[in-house]
């Protein structure tokens, strides 16, 4: 199944990454990787900027099973919603997932597209620190 982005009249489009997580099938966080915070099917997405990474997304023909890498990594006490939190007392295995790539012109959302639905089957957690400058 493809899908036709809307053609759009400039030189210049931007895009960022909208991800959607369900957890225990209640609570949904709403993520991107753009620079501000943004509205996108009624849903508010909190702004990670460079905190959110996520491997390359495999197109293929037929059905198969893909892996997608996300992480988020640095993310400062304080951020709303508490993702530390959120890690440490829920049980994330098992979380719907879904990825939306959205493009911008002249600084407004056209349009996402959705390019990942699946399921959390594996997370970790890690951290590093200066011991010399605890």
């Amino acid at each position: 199944m493809s899908t036709t982005i809307t053609e759009v009249q400039t030189s210049k489009i931007e895009h960022c990454l909208l991800i959607d997580i369900t957890i225990s099938n209640t609570t949904t966080y709403y993520l991107s990787n753009h620079f501000t915070n943004l509205t996108f099917n009624g849903h508010d997405y909190t702004q990670l900027g460079y905190f959110l990474q996520m491997s390359e997304l495999q197109d293929d023909i037929k059905p198969t099973n893909n892996q997608i890498q996300v992480g988020l990594a640095g993310i400062p006490s304080g951020v709303i919603p508490d993702f530390l939190s959120m890690a440490l007392n829920t049980n994330l295995k098992g979380s719907k997932i879904k990825i939306y790539r959205g493009f911008f012109s002249n600084g407004e959302l056209l349009d996402a597209y959705l390019r990942f639905n699946g399921y959390v089957s594996n997370y970790s957690l890690s951290e590093t620190w200066d011991d010399a400058e605890r």
